[in-house]
């Protein structure tokens, strides 16, 4: 949606006023007005910010209308009030003392360590279908359409939707949790969703990984999944872009980035790959610079060392999102470098549950429709009366 369709939406961050867009997540809202620092870490006193995007991390863990909240799973309204979780300083060395007085002072004028105390109670809805797909990537839009031009009752649920998609009575915003005798529970920032199925079609596709050097948590530093929420509401983090990875895809991520203005500075991978950005081949990344975010990267490969000035370091690795998988048998695809699900030829996992996922968008694409296919064949007792035969299938 264009952003001078949607409504301005006014807030208060830590007694200051600012304005976000009707939708935006709160990380959305306090990243539109350049706020990178949501938190101090509990131990150490270090920024935290915004990193996973989708509730995984609790690095985004704010004080919000009173409450604990993730900034990246709430949604703005009117008037909210939003604080960052400041922890209760006990004991810090003289060093750490010193290093943190700015922000310790800062933080104590704002009165951030006073307690609120105002309880919330999740609103439950149910809901019941025939199928219900969870997950909106290649496989969980192509298995959506698929049974939605056969007139089959579906519902399609996740807590994120491409920016081209057709929303409809059929969709529904939310992060499911919990798969428990064929009924899912999901959640937004609000309610509390039940969702009752006859089968359950899979399609959580994939989640970026963590990668490990000194500094690693900076505000700036997130990953491609989350950069990826925020560009699509036209939130812009950061101007010079480092991408760390060896996913394969690094160079289709960069083209992402840049045309979006980001500047490339360089992209650190174990794939060596002719391209027109700088590969840093087998160099291990050391240590990340910044106080209040990310300022530069240092990596290493043997004696030589590079240092990569940057605002933003993208992270591409990842692996097959498998967090809603009980009961099934998991294997490690070395090729892939993924975790996988066993499966039987109708891609079911078990007794109504079917799983779909793809290495490509083509792929993806015939895996949700022999999913969607599949799971209508067993609802039907084992019958197509629809008599459709899908493309590549």
């Amino acid at each position: 949606m264009n952003e001078s369709v949607r409504k301005e939406i006014h807030f208060k961050f830590e007694g200051r006023r600012f304005v976000a867009r009707e939708g935006d997540t709160v990380a959305e809202a306090l990243i539109r007005n350049g706020i990178k620092v949501f938190s101090l870490s509990n131990r150490y006193i270090r920024p935290r910010g915004y990193f996973c995007g989708d509730g995984t991390c609790n690095q985004c863990m704010m004080n919000i209308d009173g409450n604990n909240a993730l900034a990246c799973r709430t949604i703005i309204k009117e008037n909210m009030n939003i604080n960052r979780n400041v922890p209760k300083i006990k004991k810090l060395n003289s060093l750490s003392f010193l290093i943190h007085i700015p922000f310790i002072i800062y933080f104590m004028k704002n009165k951030l360590l006073k307690n609120k105390k105002i309880i919330s109670r999740a609103i439950e809805t149910n809901f019941s279908t025939d199928i219900l797909i969870i997950g909106s990537g290649d496989s969980g839009i192509s298995a959506f359409n698929t049974l939605k031009k056969l007139g089959i009752n579906t519902i399609l649920v996740s807590d994120f939707f491409p920016k081209d998609f057709n929303y409809s009575d059929y969709t529904i915003n939310a992060k499911v949790f919990l798969i428990d005798d064929m009924v899912a529970y999901s959640s937004n920032s609000e309610n509390l969703i039940k969702i009752k199925a006859k089968k359950i079609i899979l399609a959580t596709g994939s989640k970026n990984t963590d990668v490990v050097f000194e500094n690693n948590d900076l505000p700036g530093i997130m990953t491609f999944q989350a950069f990826r929420r925020i560009i699509l509401k036209g939130i812009i983090p950061g101007k010079e872009a480092v991408i760390i990875g060896s996913s394969g895809e690094e160079e289709k991520i960069a083209n992402y980035i840049e045309n979006h203005g980001i500047e490339i500075k360089g992209i650190v991978s174990k794939i060596p790959k002719v391209s027109k950005y700088k590969y840093f081949y087998y160099y291990e990344v050391e240590k990340a610079y910044g106080y209040s975010s990310i300022k530069k990267l240092k990596i290493k490969k043997g004696i030589f060392e590079r240092i990569l000035k940057c605002d933003l370091v993208i992270l591409s690795d990842k692996t097959k999102n498998i967090d809603l998988i009980f009961n099934s048998k998991i294997n490690y695809l070395k090729d892939k470098n993924s975790f996988f699900p066993v499966r039987n030829e109708d891609l079911s996992i078990s007794d109504n549950i079917y799983y779909c996922s793809g290495f490509s968008e083509n792929e993806s694409i015939i895996e949700g429709q022999k999913a969607a296919m599949n799971a209508l064949k067993s609802l039907s007792g084992g019958e197509n009366e629809n008599n459709v035969q899908i493309d590549g299938y």
